[in-house]
């Protein structure tokens, strides 16, 4: 028989004769009468119970002025609360446009390839057995790791209606994590053959950043957030680009989001400082940014990427830059040189950042200059379709990426002539 929508139909006239039967009338229990009659006990309605509720003090804590019993305060009456707004960008914010909006926030004029001082040292250093252990690097943080968590359920759009199993693994932020750890201490292994890697570097794991700026003259941003690793050094990077390249700047024109603004993104803060945090005091031994290590699990396009490493490079050079030249500096004494690796574990980007100007009231002028080199993959991950993750394979190993990244570590180092 065929089932058409009229005998699919929920019958209404059943479900209205039981709410007659159980609702719609009440009849008094016959045995309820003769019980009271007999024994002499008062019926107390329960609406009447109802409508005179117990009235219970106030309690009071022991102690009056006891945190844990205090009332949370507001945000107006927080210490750090002002009328006036900030526009936050943290390592959580995702700039929709990507690059042309970091590209107006911080006044940058791009290029798409490594600076040629960086590009030169690709090809002339390399460590013994530099693929093997490049490689077991990968397989550590990958397979070899032993802490094991419960991973988030998988999907596959090529596969709607296929449920796959609850699996026990390593989460991809930790996988990342261990890549980029791993890689930076081979980087840091250099310094057996070149001691001056020894002297030059420090790195400060789980770094922070807070610093804030008047963008376009008028919106005051604060740019602050946590990084896995920022590497420090003992004397400034060397300028990427020589001053002729920095003037024909000026002609550049920043790209165009009307009837947008850049800081659309941002998240608009009452409660804020107007602090300048490099991570270190002044004094310290190693006061200069050299590279901001990252790392991400999310599906940002590689334009967002490249937005968030041009956004870390340019808050640590006005951080180093207020805090060598003033808080108030417009014209730099020099240029200030950041460079930013970002990555999932397989996937790597490449920023270096020059920031030549802190003038902006204006889009005219001298800009500041920023490289990228994205979208580089290390290996290439395949999950399978059906299978577990045990099954991932691992291919296509490509040894020019921890080239680039080795390049950007050794950049500004004095090398040993025996290399």
């Amino acid at each position: 028989m065929r089932l058409t929508n009229v005998l699919l139909r929920e019958s209404y006239r059943w479900r209205f004769k039981m709410l007659w039967a159980h609702k719609a009338q009440y009849v008094e229990s016959p045995l309820i009468t003769p019980f009271k009659n007999d024994k002499g006990f008062p019926v107390i309605k329960g609406a009447d119970l109802v409508k005179s509720r117990l009235v219970f003090p106030k309690w009071e804590p022991p102690v009056s002025d006891d945190i844990q019993f205090m009332d949370p305060k507001t945000e107006k009456e927080h210490p750090d609360y002002h009328e006036d707004h900030v526009y936050e960008f943290t390592h959580v914010t995702r700039l929709m446009e990507g690059e042309p909006q970091a590209l107006l926030l911080s006044k940058s004029k791009p290029f798409y390839e490594l600076p040629s001082a960086v590009k030169d040292l690709t090809e002339c250093l390399e460590l013994p057995d530099q693929d093997l252990l490049v490689q077991r690097a990968i397989m550590q943080a990958n397979i070899w790791n032993p802490m094991k968590f419960k991973l988030p359920r998988r999907f596959n759009p090529k596969l709607p209606g296929w449920h796959f199993k609850a699996e026990f693994g390593i989460p991809a932020l930790q996988v990342a994590t261990i890549t980029a750890k791993n890689l930076l201490r081979l980087c840091e292994s250099f310094g057996a053959w070149h001691p001056d890697l020894l002297l030059s570097r420090r790195q400060a794991i789980d770094s922070f950043l807070s610093t804030f700026y008047y963008a376009q003259g008028q919106r005051h941003v604060m740019i602050r957030g946590k990084q896995l690793a920022t590497v420090y050094s003992n004397r400034p990077i060397k300028p990427f680009a020589s001053q002729d390249v920095v003037d024909e700047s000026a002609v550049y024109s920043l790209p165009e989001m009307y009837p947008l603004i850049p800081t659309i993104d941002l998240v608009k803060q009452h409660v804020w400082r107007p602090e300048n945090i490099t991570g270190f005091k002044a004094g310290f031994s190693h006061p200069h940014p050299h590279t901001v290590i990252m790392c991400y699990e999310n599906w940002w396009n590689v334009s967002q990427h490249n937005a968030k490493s041009l956004m870390f490079c340019f808050g640590h050079a006005l951080a180093s830059a207020k805090q060598r030249f003033g808080s108030d500096v417009k014209t730099l004494p020099e240029p200030i040189s950041v460079q930013c690796i970002l990555t999932n574990g397989f996937k790597f980007h490449f920023t270096c950042f020059q920031l030549n100007t802190l003038d902006f009231s204006t889009n005219n002028g001298v800009k500041n200059l920023v490289w990228f080199d994205s979208d580089n993959a290390l290996f290439n991950k395949i999950l399978p379709n059906r299978a577990m993750l045990r099954n991932t394979k691992y291919e296509d190993y490509d040894p020019d990426v921890f080239k680039k990244f080795l390049a950007l570590y050794l950049n500004g180092a004095q090398l040993a002539n025996n290399s």
